[in-house]
């Protein structure tokens, strides 16, 4: 906390939780709201007793300018309200208005079903990324409405429905009341609030054994972790802990299309003599130094490019220049591989390092500044404590 800015311009410190549920949504006046014919004025000071607050008033697309007390409600107005989820329902209630229909932002919606407001994490593999709602077809196909959007620290006000959709956003969506799990399925989004079903939860035991059976395998040297965890995967499948239709679906595949292009250039570069470049550049940087220095310019090399590249392929590519490295200085090359492990993991000082930074950037209220200004200390104590680590289990 003494490194992340609280970011609070009262100087009272605000609750995450708080923040991130602070949407501008749009509310439509229907012909049979109690709200026609009120000023501007007469409808904020209404809403500002039930704790929101009136942004602005938009009328065929635009917003409507001037005094608040000439400014007279008419059907199909749109509020821009700024509220929890809660207090948006409540105002809506109160004041007889409409959510929009998510096709046409002026006319209200119509729904003969139950309906919830559910907010959405937008991960980096989503579907969503880079689109727009409309162009995403919520209204079309999931017969949902994006209320609002949360962008870090900042709330988005205006055209939600034109509005990209970026990794780390939070979405306010109404969406129907059991439509939650098929819709964050169908576009690759994460629920703040996910509910784990009873079922799943009886089975987490065998679920458990069966990983701690096969990792116990693979330690003693029963089976390789290729065999062991495809044999977890198909128990699992077995035991109904994961439906035959979910294993294509969580199958990371970027990640294995990255992994196979990367595994070859991590080959090309040790047969071709790249490594040993990279390694002798290294040795002659050190030259005359101790030989753990060596092993600290690695780590510290290894971090950083594994802040900006997947963490799997800078190991395939910083592995192979730790082995010639110690071929290079005649020490033990287990040390260089373990630094490597070690350094490959450590993503720290991006937002873009690993997809758990990029998840928690929308919810926490991060910038970019904030991961190096965290990450920095953090790198410097793992490099601390590591290294020695390593000198001391895999002496040079």
């Amino acid at each position: 906390w003494r490194f992340v800015p609280q970011r609070d311009d009262s100087g009272v410190a605000e609750d995450a939780e708080a923040r991130m549920r602070d949407y501008v949504a749009e509310l439509v006046v229907p012909d049979d709201s109690k709200s026609i014919d009120k000023t501007k004025a007469d409808m904020r000071k209404a809403i500002e007793k039930l704790g929101a607050s009136l942004v602005a008033v938009k009328r065929r697309g635009r917003r409507v300018y001037g005094a608040p007390a000439g400014i007279v409600l008419v059907v199909g107005d749109i509020l821009l309200i700024e509220a929890t989820p809660t207090l948006l329902e409540e105002v809506r209630v109160e004041m007889q208005l409409a959510y929009p229909d998510g096709l046409s932002a002026d006319a209200p919606r119509i729904s003969l079903a139950g309906e919830a407001m559910v907010e959405f994490v937008v991960t980096d593999n989503s579907r969503i990324v880079g689109r727009t709602a409309r162009q995403a077809r919520l209204a079309v196909d999931h017969d949902s409405v994006l209320l609002g959007i949360l962008r870090r620290d900042r709330t988005l006000t205006d055209n939600l429905r034109d509005t990209r959709i970026l990794a780390g956003d939070i979405l306010l969506v109404l969406i129907p009341e059991t439509a939650e799990e098929s819709i964050a399925d169908a576009l690759r989004l994460l629920p703040l609030n996910r509910r784990e079903s009873v079922t799943m939860e009886k089975r987490a035991l065998g679920a458990v054994v069966m990983f701690a059976l096969a990792i116990a395998a693979v330690s003693l040297g029963l089976v390789t972790m290729p065999v062991a965890l495809g044999a977890v995967v198909v128990g699992y499948v077995l035991t109904r802990v994961l439906g035959i239709e979910d294993l294509y679906e969580h199958i990371d595949w970027p990640v294995i299309v990255l992994l196979a292009a990367l595994i070859p250039l991590g080959m090309a570069m040790d047969s071709t003599g790249a490594s040993g470049l990279v390694a002798v550049a290294l040795a002659q940087a050190t030259e005359g130094l101790p030989a753990w220095v060596g092993l600290l310019v690695l780590m510290v090399s290894t971090m950083f490019i594994s802040d900006v590249l997947n963490n799997n392929a800078t190991a395939i590519l910083a592995a192979p220049v730790g082995i010639r490295l110690a071929e290079t200085t005649g020490t033990n090359p287990d040390a260089y591989l373990m630094g490597v492990a070690i350094a490959a993991s450590c993503a720290f000082l991006t937002p873009i390092g690993h997809q758990n930074n990029t998840i928690v950037m929308g919810p926490g209220s991060y910038r970019f500044s904030d991961y190096w200004r965290m990450g920095l200390p953090l790198e410097a104590i793992v490099v601390a404590v590591g290294l020695p680590a390593i000198l001391v289990f895999w002496p040079l």
